[in-house]
């Protein structure tokens, strides 16, 4: 199966170069500014896609997938919050969740609060989709200063899927493999 990553398109996915594959992830912020005409649009593009399987998560710039349902406005698409799915024989687990900055959406106070919101990732979870990244890994602002959850990567070490697709830290986008996993932060839009 051929997997195909993106995270943060930020409504401006017009024009983007799009892989063929037969599953297609989305790691959160389809939005710029968390509008419903944002996600709308950018719900169209992904289900104009050939790609037989496609799952979304919402990200921090996603307020209109926290206030409403977002399955009525990603009518098309697999949506995951807290939750697993099956695609092929592979275990997915998605999460929009990152640790508080700022007023956003999805976001979680660290330590005991992100740890609980963890912890529900099934031990067997092969594909993770998360917003935000692990601590130390894909993580560094522009600043230099790691803005990833240590509990995600507790989590994770414990876990050990196969891929673990995330984006929010753009600056940081690439791959990276550690201990049997591919860590992609899948950002497609630059810093700023």
């Amino acid at each position: 199966m051929r997997i195909v990553c993106f995270s943060d398109t930020h409504d401006a996915f017009r024009g983007v170069p799009v892989p063929h594959g037969d599953l297609l992830l989305h790691g959160g912020d389809l939005s710029r500014r968390g509008v419903v005409e944002e996600v709308l649009a950018s719900a169209e593009w992904l289900r104009s896609l050939p790609h037989r399987h496609k799952l979304v998560i919402a990200g921090n710039h996603d307020f209109c997938l926290e206030q409403q349902d977002p399955r009525s406005l990603l009518q098309g698409l697999r949506y995951l919050q807290d939750e697993s799915c099956e695609i092929e024989g592979l275990r997915v687990y998605g999460s929009p969740w990152s640790p508080a900055h700022g007023l956003w959406s999805f976001q979680a106070e660290r330590g005991e609060p992100l740890r609980k919101i963890w912890q529900q990732i099934p031990d067997n979870t092969q594909i993770l989709i998360t917003h935000g990244p692990p601590r130390g890994i894909l993580d560094r602002h522009v600043s230099g200063r790691p803005l990833g959850c240590e509990q995600l990567r507790e989590r994770v070490l414990q876990v050990k899927p196969l891929l673990h697709l995330f984006g929010h830290v753009h600056e940081s986008h690439g791959s990276h493999r550690q201990d049997g996993t591919l860590f992609v932060n899948a950002c497609n839009c630059s810093f700023g």
